[in-house]
C-alpha cells in the first residue's frame, strides 16, 4: 500500500462495452491521486476479446462460478483488506451485489458508490433484477447517474442512495483526435472498396436493443430513396448481429453497410468516418 488512499473499481469483466472502457479510462486516470485496484467478477473465455489496459494498472480477477459465489465474494473481501480500500465502486447492478456482500464479510467497511450505466431494460428478466437490486441501491452510499435523463427516469421508480449525483461521461478530445489516424483510416476506406468522395455514417456501440442500429439504417434507407448514398460504418458486434445483417438485406443495403466487429481501439475507424451519430434510445 501507498500513502494514497485506496480505491477498488468493481467491473462484472473486461469485455468490451462503454461502462468497462469508460471505467479502464478513469482508473488509470485516478492514478496520480489513490490507489487503484480494478477487479472483475468473470474471467474471459478463450479467444475473447478483451479492452487493451493502461500499463501497470493493477487487475484482479475474482473468478465467479455461479450467479452467487461466495467464495468470488470472499476474495473481494479479502482484496479490500489487503489493499486497504476506503471506498469501493460498483459498475451497474451485478458488481453491486458482490460488492455489498464482501463489505459484510470484511473487517474494512469501504464506502460504496454505485456507477449505474442504464437506462431502457429490455427483458422481464431484468426488470424482475431491478425489484432485487433495488434495496442494495438504497443501502448504497453515493449513487452516480451519467446524465440527467437517467437521473430522472430512476428516481421516479424510487431508485435512490444515501447521496445522489450526476456526473456526464466525458470525451478525452486529445485521444479522439482523428489526425493522427488519417493513414490508418484512409487504408481502411479502400479495403472496403470505398473511395474518398464516399459520404460515410458510422455508429460505434455494441450491438444491442437500446442502440437502435435499426434506426440509423432505416435513414439511411430512406435517403437512398431520396437520391442520396451513404456508406455505413458500424463499429462493434453483439448480439443483434443476425437480425441487423437480415434488415441490410430487407433494405437492400448489404453494399453500403459494413459491421467491423469489436475492435480494441476504434480511433482509426471512427477517422474513417465523415459523420458519427448515436442513435440510442
Amino acid at each position: 500500500m501507498t500513502n494514497k488512499p485506496a480505491l477498488i473499481f468493481l467491473l462484472n469483466s473486461l469485455h468490451i462495452g462503454g461502462a468497462e472502457r469508460h471505467t479502464l479510462s478513469l482508473a488509470a486516470a485516478l492514478r496520480d491521486s489513490f490507489d487503484v485496484t480494478v477487479a472483475y467478477l468473470k474471467a474471459a473465455p478463450e479467444g475473447a476479446t478483451l479492452l487493451p489496459v493502461a500499463p501497470g494498472l493493477a487487475t484482479v480477477c475474482l473468478h465467479v462460478g455461479r450467479r452467487f459465489d461466495r467464495a468470488a465474494a470472499a476474495r473481494l473481501a479479502a482484496l479490500i483488506e489487503q489493499t486497504g480500500a476506503g471506498t469501493l465502486a460498483c459498475v451497474n447492478t451485478y458488481p453491486l451485489l458482490y460488492g455489498h456482500w464482501a463489505r459484510r464479510l470484511a473487517q474494512r467497511r469501504p464506502r460504496i458508490v454505485e456507477i449505474f450505466h442504464t437506462t431502457a431494460l429490455w427483458t422481464w428478466k431484468g426488470r424482475l433484477e431491478m425489484a432485487f437490486y433495488w434495496p442494495l441501491f438504497r443501502l448504497s452510499d453515493v449513487l452516480v447517474f451519467l446524465c440527467d435523463a437517467q437521473q430522472r427516469h430512476w428516481q421516479a421508480r424510487g431508485i435512490r442512495a444515501r447521496q445522489v449525483c450526476r456526473i456526464y461521461n466525458g470525451v478525452d478530445t486529445e485521444r479522439f483526435d482523428p489526425a493522427p489516424f488519417q493513414q490508418a483510416a484512409q487504408q481502411l476506406r479502400q479495403q472496403l472498396g470505398w473511395s474518398p468522395q464516399d459520404r460515410v455514417v458510422g455508429l460505434c456501440a455494441l450491438l444491442r436493443p437500446e442502440k437502435a442500429h435499426g434506426l440509423l439504417l432505416q435513414s439511411v434507407a430512406q435517403l437512398a430513396r431520396e437520391g442520396q448514398r451513404w456508406r455505413v460504418l458500424l463499429i462493434g458486434d453483439g448480439p443483434l448481429r443476425p437480425a441487423i445483417e437480415s434488415q441490410l438485406r430487407s433494405l437492400g443495403l448489404q453494399q453500403q453497410v459494413h459491421i467491423t466487429g469489436l475492435l480494441p481501439d476504434v480511433r482509426a475507424a471512427l477517422a474513417a468516418c465523415d459523420v458519427v451519430t448515436l442513435v440510442s434510445v
